[in-house]
């Protein structure tokens, strides 16, 4: 059942889709706009990557989770929705989900969030059929062999914009709400109740755009009791219990403030932005110890097409604190760790589409001051 309220709401989320889709399809040379903010005086660890999946089957790549002991892509314009591979073996790669409304079929996907109920379990959200879709990795010789299973419907007064467990009974997420940051939802996707406060923005503005100046990304512990947000158009990073009390809300090392105006959109107030927008923080990850942001830091003038992709990863502590930022040496559109936090993976789009990979396994606070010290610059 669609209420209303999520079909009015959806206008705003395939507002920000169109813009990902746009920004996802061409990654622009630089513009004569400002350049990305300086990452100088922050201690920084420079990361080679190893290419760990790329050819002719992957078009363009975008959202990438590890689940279990694959890596799995969602690919915006290829004949599969999804791309899945052991990185230790190269060739054991498999593509699966037809693009559409029914089973096993997948309109939008949105984003993927690995459970741990078996070695290799995701849930797929389809942000436009309103869905999450299971889906097993299972072992075979060929490479993963996927298994769809059970589908689920959300029923909320809003658009979502990434349901995630945090345990067997309940869903959260953040979304285009008119009051409050987070919902919590039944485990048969029914809307419960929202906790926390809309985010303070620096004029007033519906409580809907808001929502669109503090879209972020969200990110689950490992243990599912600690959720992180990270601020797309800001540099803000949120961090609550899974009960959706509030740890805290932490300022980035760099600022980065929303730049909108309040415009109507079909009768409906909606967020506008002008060449001058700066990105903040276009994706997030984490693992046991640390949460990694990835920092745009750029605007839409500067670099046209590819404003949503980033170099650095500002990596914090569950605790809110900074811990100390990783130069990639490609720019990227989106990333994800593994639990232990040994390995981070990244989608590249330029010079051709592929999956990195880095090796992040020393970098606890004493590694980094140890390993890094050479790139503190002054």
């Amino acid at each position: 059942m669609r209420h209303f309220a999520v079909r009015a709401s959806h206008v705003l989320l395939a507002g920000a889709c169109l813009c990902s889709i746009q920004c996802r399809s061409a990654v622009g040379r630089g513009g004569s706009g400002p350049p990305e903010l300086s990452h100088d005086d922050l201690l920084l660890k420079n990361l080679p990557g190893q290419i760990v999946y790329d050819g002719p089957s992957i078009a363009i790549p975008t959202e990438i989770a590890v689940v279990g002991r694959y890596v799995v892509v969602s690919d915006l314009s290829s004949d599969s929705v999804f791309h899945a591979f052991d990185p230790e073996h190269k060739g054991t790669a498999v593509q699966f989900g037809r693009r559409g409304s029914g089973p096993g079929e997948f309109e939008q996907a949105w984003t993927m969030d690995p459970v741990s109920t078996g070695p290799a379990n995701m849930w797929v959200y389809d942000a436009a059929l309103a869905r999450l879709t299971h889906v097993g990795l299972l072992e075979g010789n060929a490479g993963p062999a996927p298994v769809v299973g059970r589908i689920i419907g959300i029923q909320a007064p809003a658009v979502l914009t990434g349901p995630a467990w945090v345990d067997s009974n309940t869903l959260v997420s953040l979304g285009f709400f008119t009051r409050g940051r987070i919902a919590f939802l039944s485990a048969e996707g029914v809307f419960r109740y929202v906790v926390g406060e809309l985010p303070a923005v620096s004029t007033t503005a519906p409580p809907e755009v808001v929502q669109q100046v503090n879209q972020a990304t969200l990110a689950v512990h490992p243990d599912r009791n600690l959720l992180a947000a990270a601020t797309r158009y800001a540099s803000k990073v949120e961090i609550y219990r899974s009960d959706g009390t509030t740890v805290g809300t932490f300022q980035g090392p760099l600022t980065v403030e929303p730049r909108f105006q309040v415009l109507s959109s079909k009768g409906r107030p909606t967020m506008a932005t002008s060449g001058e927008l700066r990105f903040g923080y276009i994706d997030l990850t984490a693992s046991v110890e640390y949460i990694y942001a990835l920092f745009s830091g750029r605007t839409r003038e500067g670099f046209p097409g590819s404003a949503n992709f980033g170099r650095f990863v500002h990596v914090f502590d569950w605790s809110g604190e900074f811990v100390y930022a990783i130069e990639l040496d490609a720019t990227v559109l989106t990333i994800a760790v593994d639990d232990a936090g040994q390995h981070l993976y990244a989608t590249r789009h330029e010079p051709e589409p592929a999956v990195l990979r880095y090796d992040i396994g020393d970098s606890s606070p004493l590694g980094v001051a140890t390993i890094a010290s050479t790139h503190v610059r002054n």
